[in-house]
C-alpha cells in the first residue's frame, strides 16, 4: 500500500480500493507554551514563532522523504522531495512532490479552508480538522468534510464520482473523532477508529474488514476474509511528524508494511 506524503491533506479517502485507505502525512504547529502543544495532521510543522499577539502555524516548505514498502519478499524503496506553499489569495495550501529514485508515483495535493484561522487552529490538535475540500493529482480524487455546530469532523466524502464516505460517531473531550464508520457503497460498512498518545506522540488508526465487508478489493469483490489496515504517525520532541507506517493483516496474518519517513528542510508560517 502507498502512503502518500503530501502535508495538507487529511482525507482517508484517496485511491480506490485499499490503496483508498491512505491516511497523509500529519502536520504540526505549537502555541508559545510547549505543555499545550497537540501534533497534527501535516508533515514537519515546528513549534510556533513565538509572537504575543498572534496565533500561528509553522509548515514545512521544504522536505525530503523516504518511502520503503514490503510484500512477501519484495521490498522497494523511493526517495523524493515535497515543495508546499501557502495561497492566501485562495486560502489554500499547495504541495508538489518529486521522485528521485524508486518507483514510487509522485502525489500533488491542494487543501482549502474556510478561513486562515481555520487553517491555523486546525494544527494545535492532533487530526481536529478544519479543511473544507481537498483535491489531488494526478489520480484525481476530492473530499468534502462536514462538522457539526461544535465543530467537530462529521463526514469525510469522496466527491469526484466515488461512493466512499466516512462517518464519524464518537469524538474525545477535545472534539477528536474516535469511532466511526467507513463506506465505500459497494460492500458493507466497516468500523473505524483513531486512538491519541501523549506525550509520546503517537497517532494509531485501525479499520478492520470482517469477511464480506469492507472496501471493494482489487478486481472489484468485497474482502472475503477478515482485513485489518493500521497506520501509526510518530512524532518527534518537537511535534514534527517523523514517520508513518502501515500494516496490512488478513486474519492475524501480515500481507504488506510500508513506511515514510520525513526530514524538514525549510519551513513558513501563517498567522492571524
Amino acid at each position: 500500500m502507498r502512503n502518500s506524503p503530501i502535508i495538507f491533506n487529511h482525507s482517508i479517502i484517496r485511491k480506490p480500493g485499499f490503496i483508498l485507505l491512505i491516511l497523509l502525512v500529519l502536520m504540526n504547529c505549537g502555541e508559545t507554551k510547549k505543555e499545550n502543544l497537540d501534533p497534527h495532521n501535516v508533515v514537519g510543522l515546528l513549534l510556533n514563532v513565538g509572537l504575543s499577539s498572534q496565533k500561528c502555524r509553522n509548515y514545512p516548505k521544504s522536505q525530503s522523504s523516504t518511502y520503503i514498502a514490503t510484500a512477501g519478499s519484495n521490498t522497494t524503496t523511493s526517495t523524493g522531495s515535497i515543495i508546499c506553499t501557502w495561497k492566501a489569495d485562495t486560502i489554500s495550501g499547495q504541495c508538489t512532490e518529486s521522485i528521485a529514485s524508486g518507483s514510487q508515483l509522485p502525489t500533488n495535493f491542494t487543501g482549502f479552508y474556510n478561513s486562515v484561522a481555520d487553517f491555523v487552529e486546525e494544527a494545535y490538535q492532533i487530526r481536529n480538522f478544519k479543511l473544507k475540500t481537498d483535491y489531488s493529482s494526478p489520480t484525481v480524487v476530492s473530499n468534502t468534510f462536514t462538522y457539526d455546530s461544535q465543530r467537530r469532523l462529521l463526514t469525510d466524502v469522496n466527491t469526484n464520482g466515488g461512493k466512499a464516505s466516512i462517518t464519524y460517531t464518537e469524538w474525545d473531550s477535545g472534539g477528536r473523532p474516535t469511532k466511526g464508520v467507513y463506506q465505500d457503497g459497494t460492500c458493507n460498512p466497516t468500523a473505524l477508529t483513531n486512538a491519541f498518545d501523549l506525550p509520546s506522540v503517537s497517532n494509531t488508526v485501525n479499520l478492520l474488514f470482517a469477511g464480506g465487508a469492507g472496501v471493494t478489493a482489487l478486481g472489484g469483490v468485497c474482502p472475503s476474509s477478515t482485513i485489518s489496515i493500521k497506520i501509526v504517525n510518530q512524532y518527534d520532541e518537537n511535534f514534527v511528524i517523523k514517520s508513518k507506517t502501515t500494516t496490512v493483516s488478513s486474519s492475524g496474518t501480515p500481507l504488506s508494511n510500508s513506511q515514510n519517513s520525513y526530514k524538514t528542510l525549510e519551513t513558513g508560517s501563517v498567522c492571524y
